[in-house]
């Protein structure tokens, strides 16, 4: 086994995983030139990174009994960087969501004025890491015995004020008639009058 196959089953194996990359070029900068102790020490090795990855990738508790739900996916092989949604980012996330809420018209009689969630912005993030352009099984994002969920998915959009205001343009394809209908998901999730809690992930 030659330096250069060594080095792609590294890649192979450790993904974007910065500690992980870092403890397979340490051991095999060691260990090149001896087929032997190689595959002995990869084993090795690899059964470490295997155990750290099970700890990286580990279900929360609560959601262990639905080993596919969004909360424990691991994140894609293709995931470069997760981008922190930060304070100022979630207030513009609020307004806007309440301000369209505001907006209905004919207004709502029972509209709930959104909070941001820390629990639902871990799913989103879990999710948004999958790197899949799609909603998630519904059974599959829920919060058990708290939250049933609904997602808005946005892709290659410059700013959250960008993606907001994009679902919000649904409106015009909202059918007002037959409120399930239609190719207006997004917008009809932003102001269902029964929603309390929100959370976006990046």
């Amino acid at each position: 086994m030659n330096s250069k196959r060594i080095w792609n089953f590294i890649k192979a194996v450790t993904g974007n995983i910065p500690l992980l990359k870092n403890i397979a070029v340490y051991s095999t900068s060691k260990i090149i030139g001896n087929f032997g102790e190689i595959m002995h020490l990869m084993w090795i090795h690899l059964l470490l990174i295997m155990g750290l990855c099970e700890g990286i990738h580990s279900c929360p508790d609560m959601y262990s009994d639905s080993p596919q739900h969004v909360a424990c996916l691991p994140p894609s092989p293709f995931l470069m960087k997760s981008v922190e949604v930060d304070t100022f980012d979630k207030k513009l996330i609020l307004f806007l969501h309440n301000k369209y809420r505001e907006d209905i018209k004919p207004g709502a009689c029972a509209m709930f004025q959104l909070k941001w969630n820390e629990e639902l912005a871990f799913l989103a993030q879990k999710w948004a890491n999958n790197c899949e352009y799609q909603k998630s099984e519904r059974e599959y994002n829920d919060v058990p015995g708290k939250y049933s969920l609904v997602q808005n998915i946005g892709l290659a959009y410059v700013s959250w004020g960008s993606v907001v205001n994009a679902w919000h343009a649904e409106i015009n394809s909202f059918n007002y008639t037959y409120p399930g209908e239609g190719l207006a998901d997004s917008y009809r999730n932003m102001v269902r009058s029964t929603t309390l809690l929100l959370g976006c992930a990046a």
